[in-house]
């Protein structure tokens, strides 16, 4: 019935679309335009046998017409309306009755026509409301797709953009970093050479000392005095001054030497004076 009236192929183009630019719609859309194609199915049968019908009354009008159209001309050719007699008028009766009968049906179609073609504009008036509705939503709908779509691209550049500038701030800093490690390495090994070099040039000032206390250990053994203990030597305050100092050292060697002279000349004395001593 649809497919005759044309209702749903029109529908299937203008929902439909083409298949390169189809809309999704939601669920509820679907339903509410099932259930609107059904009652339009529904109506256009309605009409179609309202069609019928109506042709159907045309027919029993046209053999009326025809009817009564014989009966006047057999009243007409007889100039006798009565000359059949009472065949005549219970045909007659029969064809006023059938008339009425059809009429009342005639109107009773055209009540049910207008019936339908009034629930039928308000459906189409209601469909084409929603139709309007429907192309507005989808209308915004696709704008604020667009607006979303920039936005989230916009966001992503510029994550992208602060995502690059962070690696290649790390890339540096760890460039950075190295560098400081093998500059840190290589102030390290001039430390340990400049210790070793210190260690190596106070070795023989250090084994000369060990003499010079082991010297002066006998000599105090030999007189007959104390030998200081370690900590009363000072060992370790004159190591240190040797290893600050070059020139100090220098300088305390000369005056170590000469203050060893003199110790030497008079150790013998000493000696000398005690050896008198034991003998006296």
């Amino acid at each position: 019935m649809a497919a005759q009236n044309g209702i749903g192929a029109a529908n299937a183009a203008m929902y439909g679309g083409n298949g390169n630019n189809v809309v999704l719609s939601s669920p509820g859309y679907h339903s509410d335009m099932l259930v609107l194609m059904e009652n339009m199915e529904r109506l256009s049968g309605t009409l179609q046998r309202n069609r019928q019908e109506w042709s159907q009354v045309q027919e029993g009008l046209v053999r009326v017409e025809r009817l009564q159209g014989r009966l006047a001309r057999d009243n007409q050719a007889d100039g006798n309306p009565q000359v059949n007699g009472d065949a005549s008028v219970h045909e007659h009766e029969d064809t006023s009755s059938t008339v009425l009968q059809l009429q009342g049906q005639l109107a009773e179609a055209h009540r049910q026509i207008a019936d339908l073609g009034e629930s039928f504009a308000q459906l189409q008036a209601v469909h084409e409301e929603y139709s309007a509705g429907l192309s507005a939503a989808t209308q915004m709908a696709r704008s604020y797709q667009s607006q979303e779509q920039s936005y989230i691209q916009s966001v992503h550049e510029h994550y992208s953009a602060q995502l690059l500038q962070a690696r290649t701030e790390t890339v540096e800093a760890q460039l950075t970093h190295q560098a400081w490690q093998a500059r840190l390495q290589g102030l390290d090994g001039m430390v340990k050479k400049a210790w070793e070099s210190r260690e190596e040039e106070g070795a023989p000032w250090r084994k000369r000392m060990a003499g010079l206390k082991e010297e002066n250990r006998v000599l105090r053994a030999m007189v007959g005095w104390d030998t200081p203990p370690e900590s009363e030597d000072g060992d370790g305050d004159e190591e240190g001054e040797l290893l600050s100092d070059g020139k100090g050292q220098g300088s305390r060697e000369s005056k170590g030497e000469g203050e060893r002279q003199g110790d030497r000349q008079v150790v013998p004395q000493n000696l000398a004076a005690a050896g008198a001593g034991r003998r006296a």
